[in-house]
């Protein structure tokens, strides 16, 4: 009892455990991520043999075989049998990467999001209405219809807002532009609080009007009015928050 009493008093002194050490994989698996991420190791590049790996960071083989099989999970490495372990040409986002890119997003101007958003969005409803099949067709014509249904509740409408977005992109198998819009929307909605901005029933009544021109343009088969339908509804967007 005397131990747990002393060991209560350390805690509430302010004086904590020793923190759990790393294992040896996780230390080594460590330490390649930074040189892949900082390029000393380049795409591509092959790595020392497994044995040589051991040496250099003083740990034992399993140590280096654990490593390399979760760095391989993560996409950073490709073993091929036979002949070894090389960097992949096509690296993972890490997510220091991830975290600075939505902090420079964060702090861009408002007319520089809507610039950017713009431009995909416009790419993306040009393929919409040149790539569509029907099946894509009926995808973008069911969001559109639970955006038109939406417009009696603020949060609701917002929600089936964002995804009209990224059922167009999704429709014609365009998963990373979607995902981009998704990012945009995102990083506007922490910076404009775009639930207030949508709260008028004239502003969802005419995005709305405009969703369904882009429904049709893209229908139509015709491109340019659909890029022109996509920048009208997304400048009642820019419109509200100005």
């Amino acid at each position: 009892m005397k131990d747990n009493n002393a060991k209560t008093d350390k805690s509430k002194n302010g004086i904590e455990p020793p923190a759990k050490q790393e294992t040896a994989p996780k230390i080594v698996a460590n330490k390649l991520i930074k040189k892949i991420e900082s390029n000393e190791l380049k795409p591509g590049q092959k790595l020392q043999p497994q044995s040589e790996l051991a040496k250099a960071f003083k740990v034992g083989m399993s140590s280096i075989r654990e490593a390399v099989n979760v760095l391989e999970v993560m996409g950073y490495l490709e073993v091929i049998h036979g002949s070894g372990t090389y960097v992949r040409n096509e690296l993972p986002m890490n997510k220091t990467m991830m975290e600075k890119l939505e902090q420079d997003l964060l702090h861009a101007s408002s007319y520089e999001l809507f610039e950017l958003r713009e431009l995909i969005e416009c790419h993306s409803v040009k393929q919409a209405a040149r790539r569509a099949d029907p099946l894509a067709v009926d995808r973008i014509k069911s969001a559109y219809e639970a955006l038109r249904q939406s417009t009696g509740d603020r949060q609701s409408f917002l929600e089936c807002d964002l995804n009209f977005h990224l059922t167009i992109s999704k429709a014609i198998d365009l998963e990373a532009t979607a995902a981009v819009i998704h990012l945009f929307f995102e990083i506007m909605h922490k910076q404009f609080e775009l639930v207030s901005t949508t709260q008028t029933s004239g502003y969802r009544e005419k995005a709305v009007l405009s969703a369904e021109q882009i429904v049709s343009s893209i229908m139509k088969g015709d491109d340019a009015l659909a890029v022109r339908c996509m920048r009208r509804h997304l400048d009642s967007a820019k419109h509200a928050i100005a």
